[in-house]
Order: C-alpha cells, then sequence, then structure tokens
C-alpha cells in the first residue's frame, strides 16, 4: 500500500517512471484491487510520454484484448513505436507481427 501511495504521488507530479511501475501493481493486483482500466490509464501516460516499456506493455494489452478490446494495429502501432527507439523485444515483437501479416 504505501509503494501504491508513492508511486500515485510521483506519477501525478509527472515522473513517468512511476507512472509505468504504478500500472503494474494495478496490472497485477499487486497492493491494490486489479484494475485494467487504471493499467490502461497509465500505461497511456507512460507511453505518451515517450516510455518505451509503457509503449511495449500497452501494445501487449491491444494484442491480447487484456482489458480493452482487442485491436492489433494499435498494438502493432506501439510496437512500431518501440522499435523505432530501437528496443530489442519490442523489434523482435514488430518483425513477428509483420511476419504474421496482423
Amino acid at each position: 500500500p504505501k509503494a501504491v501511495q508513492l508511486y500515485t504521488k510521483a506519477c501525478y507530479g509527472n515522473i513517468i517512471e512511476s507512472c509505468f511501475n504504478l500500472g503494474f501493481l494495478y496490472n497485477n493486483g499487486d497492493g491494490v484491487r486489479q484494475d485494467k482500466q487504471k493499467t490502461l490509464e497509465l500505461w497511456t501516460k507512460a507511453c505518451d510520454a515517450n516510455h518505451v516499456s509503457g509503449c511495449y506493455n500497452l501494445g501487449l494489452l491491444y494484442q491480447h484484448g487484456d482489458g480493452v478490446k482487442q485491436d492489433k494495429t494499435k498494438a502493432k502501432e506501439l510496437f512500431s513505436k518501440v522499435y523505432s527507439s530501437g528496443d530489442n523485444g519490442g523489434c523482435d515483437t514488430y518483425r513477428i507481427f509483420n511476419e504474421q501479416g496482423d
């Protein structure tokens, strides 16, 4: 609960890494009730601030329809953003998407 409180305060103070971490807590229900909408909100905020891992995890939500309507086009767009950053995980995921034609 203390981590949630501190991450929340930091996130609303625009410390983007805290938004990303808080998203993990909500995604997993760790110290808070699991809330996929809150996860989506937090990882969107992180991604909008060019947090690569935030974009990657957000892409996974859209890819699998986890808490959001499945949208492979949106997922591919997010993985493309990660790919553009040079992140290896994002590059692999983006490549797989292109090979599958999704």
